[in-house]
């Protein structure tokens, strides 16, 4: 239970969540995990506008209306059954998110979405390990013949290999492929764990799907130090990528960024890192094969053309903690009717220009979030905690529109929470 007040909406603002949880472990080899959440809530202004635009509680599903003030009622289950096969290879089939990287964010896969089905398959030997993720996804903006909403699947794989004693390297490479008729299904060209994805596309033409790559770094400088980085392509061609024209199809992301652990004091974490997304990443000239799910990206929430910095310090003293996040975004926002990049449900065939395209392009965003937590841990083994919260939320555009304008949100809350999953509300 979280109770708060902003300055913009009159009525007290709250998150009411009562579920369940349930555990256990068969043997050495199989675990099964599951658990339901019902909610009801009064979000901050700036929240309640995006779930009005997007039909979406961030990371969370489709609300229903719920009392006369504008509150949102939505539920949310999790679940996996777990296989340790031997000491080389697990299998885990659930309901739920993945998250590949080392980062706040990941530029490749994150837990930012709704839940999804998925079969994944790891692994593990000598210092190498191999990550296959099978899943269902679904477009919410349209229906089939069945009167079900669009069905995507995205196939995954990621090698990570720990190269020396200090040096992870990891590749990743993703397809997205959709079912509109309802008649396609998992395509069986996608099944093979140890295919590239390209070729198959290419093979299956362009309606085959939509493949991204990249890659992930991890240097650790000492015991509770390293530093990381993430580089995702979406499209290449060599001379358009170099030939500094502003190709549309350079869509591609960065990220570098540090974590410290006991920095100068124990029990004190520090993390910040840096975010880059040019215009049109994460797009496809069929929507439906776009990087997202359920109205939301799949990678960053911001979607694309944007530069952020994020930064977070933790501390904590026996039970009692505090925690600060620091996040600062420009972003160019799309202009009414026309396609700059940033909204990556946009087809990338309704682009703008093919060339002259630049980061920020658009009308200018700037986002700046500070979100202060400070309380006391009742129970670790669910991370169940009292806290006392301040959020200000500061949003800019260089040109106010219907759906852009300035705001300014001071949210105070406190509350009985339990934090067992990630929710992004900083955006």
């Amino acid at each position: 239970m979280r109770l708060g007040r902003d300055n913009i909406r009159e009525e007290g603002l709250f998150v009411n969540t009562r579920g369940l949880q349930f555990g256990v472990r068969l043997g050495d080899n199989f675990i099964f995990y599951s658990d339901f959440y019902e909610n009801q809530a009064q979000f901050p202004n700036y929240i309640n506008r995006s779930i009005a635009e997007t039909n979406v509680v961030p990371g969370q599903g489709i609300p229903k209306p719920f009392g006369k003030t504008g509150g949102r009622d939505y539920a949310y289950v999790n679940g996996y059954f777990d296989f340790q096969a031997n000491k080389f290879l697990n299998f885990r089939l659930g309901y739920g998110k993945n998250f590949w990287g080392d980062g706040y964010r990941s530029l490749l896969l994150s837990d930012n979405a709704f839940n999804y089905p998925y079969l994944r398959m790891s692994t593990t030997f000598w210092k190498i390990k191999y990550v296959n993720l099978f899943t269902q996804m679904l477009d919410i903006n349209a229906t089939g013949a069945d009167d079900t909403y669009i069905r995507k699947y995205v196939t995954s794989h990621i090698l990570s290999a720990k190269v020396t004693p200090k040096l992870s390297i990891a590749l990743f490479e993703s397809t997205i492929y959709h079912d509109s008729t309802g008649t396609r299904g998992y395509d069986i060209n996608y099944l093979n764990p140890f295919i590239l994805y390209r070729p198959v596309e290419f093979a299956l033409s362009s309606g085959g799907g939509n493949v991204i790559i990249g890659g992930n770094i991890k240097y650790e400088l000492t015991n509770n130090l390293y530093v990381y980085g993430q580089a995702l392509l979406d499209e290449f061609l060599f001379d358009e990528f170099f030939g500094g024209e502003g190709w549309w199809g350079n869509k591609y992301s960065l990220q570098l960024g540090f974590k410290s652990f006991n920095t100068v004091i124990p029990n004190l974490m520090i993390q910040s890192e840096f975010n880059y997304v040019r215009p049109y990443t994460y797009t496809h000239g069929v929507t439906y094969q776009n990087y997202g799910h359920y109205n939301q990206p799949l990678a960053h929430p911001l979607g694309a053309n944007f530069i952020e910095s994020v930064s977070l310090l933790r501390y904590r003293y026996k039970r009692f903690f505090f925690e600060t996040q620091i996040m600062y975004a420009l972003q160019g926002k799309d202009r009414p009717n026309v396609n700059l990049g940033a909204d990556i449900y946009l087809s990338n065939d309704t682009r703008e220009q093919n060339k002259g395209n630049e980061i920020l392009q658009g009308i200018q965003t700037t986002t700046l979030l500070a979100d202060t937590k400070l309380g006391v841990l009742i129970n670790p083994s669910s991370n169940l905690r009292f806290e006392l919260g301040y959020l200000y939320r500061k949003f800019t555009p260089e040109l106010e529109t219907a759906r852009l304008f300035n705001e300014t949100v001071h949210y105070f809350h406190l509350g009985l929470v339990t934090r067992l999953n990630n929710q992004y509300y900083d955006f």
